[in-house]
């Protein structure tokens, strides 16, 4: 069986889309091997088509060597500074070479190194789109992407990063709701936790106590010690669990009323990228409380599954209230989007087109 490498300097082992959907689609196609940077505490595999190395030094050095040990035959990058690594090997060692791009990096590289007139963003555009040209195909997560990529290599697919449902579907409803309120994912001021705690504070002064689960990790050391500060405030009201496996995290959305994800609009990124976390929350039949960014609200808008508001504490606090007090539009929401990831957006769908793109070349 041919081998297939997907290299990534970003993500874990056990990222959703490098993991869950890409590696568990491919693996009777491929004996998958991830090379990463990044390692995980909680990450187990139990697949003889698949195997992992986490190389926190000299990371493109031991990856050529690895990549040449392994014999090879197909790399799927995941960044651009893998692309180029990609490219390299592509020219030297003859190998296919795609491109899985699930993030808008110029933009990001933007934000972390300013330039007038948008000089970062443009620089870095011109740096992955020159990668781009020189590969054998690309991936990408929306039709934006899609568009946006096209001019630099035909061979592009959309393949968008739904949720993987058929894996959680044994997982028993709860009848009993522990929590009101679930948040996923990276946690930062920036992904709605300044709001959300001036929200339960708007709360309880309305004599309105709820309780609220996060699950993820903290993007960076200030956020986490501004959450533990509040928590300790309001120790009842705020729980956190920082690494589960992922497919643990559903069995706490169906202990959940509804689910939050919210993104500071200042990021300009944010606007154009739909959440997998929201995907999630609607797969299992959390209505949601989320940005009104345009390519959202034709999802919860369009389907009535949730609230679409204003990146505003009071907005949040209100939305909060009409959920958890009209039962009879809670349940109309929790089941308008089990129906639209079912029927729509699920990722079982994009498998096939992935696999059909990979054995076509």
């Amino acid at each position: 069986m041919e081998k297939l490498a997907i290299l990534t300097i970003a993500h874990k082992p056990d990222d959703v889309r490098l993991y869950y959907k890409i590696t568990k689609s491919l693996n009777d196609l491929f004996k998958i091997v991830l090379i990463t940077k990044r390692k995980s505490q909680i990450f187990i595999h139990k697949n003889d088509n698949y195997k992992y190395y986490i190389l926190s030094k000299f990371f493109f050095i031991k990856s050529i060597h690895l990549i040449y040990k392994e014999r090879i035959k197909t790399i799927i990058c995941v960044e651009p500074w893998t692309l180029l690594l990609g490219v390299l090997l592509k020219y030297f060692l003859k190998l296919k070479i795609y491109y899985d791009c699930h993030e808008y990096y110029a933009e990001a590289f933007q934000e972390r190194f300013y330039l007038p007139y948008n000089l970062s963003r443009k620089l870095y555009f011109f740096f992955e789109t020159f990668l781009i040209r020189l590969v054998d195909g690309v991936i990408t997560v929306n039709d934006d992407q899609k568009v946006m990529f096209s001019p630099f290599n035909k061979n592009i697919i959309r393949c968008a990063n739904y949720p993987v449902i058929d894996q959680f579907e044994e997982i028993p409803n709860e009848t009993k709701k522990c929590y009101d309120l679930i948040y996923t994912g990276g946690l930062s001021l920036s992904r709605g936790l300044d709001i959300l705690f001036d929200a339960l504070s708007i709360l309880k002064q309305e004599n309105i106590f709820i309780k609220v689960i996060l699950i993820g990790h903290f993007i960076n050391k200030e956020d986490k010690e501004f959450f533990m500060k509040k928590q300790s405030e309001e120790p009842s009201m705020i729980n956190m669990i920082e690494s589960i496996p992922h497919e643990q995290v559903y069995t706490y959305l169906k202990k959940t009323k509804i689910g939050l994800c919210l993104l500071n609009p200042k990021s300009n990124r944010y606007t154009k990228a739909l959440p997998l976390k929201l995907l999630e929350y609607l797969s299992v039949g959390l209505p949601v409380i989320t940005n009104n960014f345009p390519i959202i609200k034709d999802v919860v808008k369009k389907t009535g599954s949730g609230l679409c508001i204003n990146y505003s504490s009071v907005e949040l606090a209100n939305s909060i209230k009409i959920i958890l007090f009209d039962k009879k539009e809670q349940k109309k929401m929790s089941q308008n989007g089990i129906n639209e990831v079912i029927l729509n957006r699920r990722w079982e769908t994009e498998k096939i087109k992935l696999r059909e793109f990979l054995k076509n070349g």
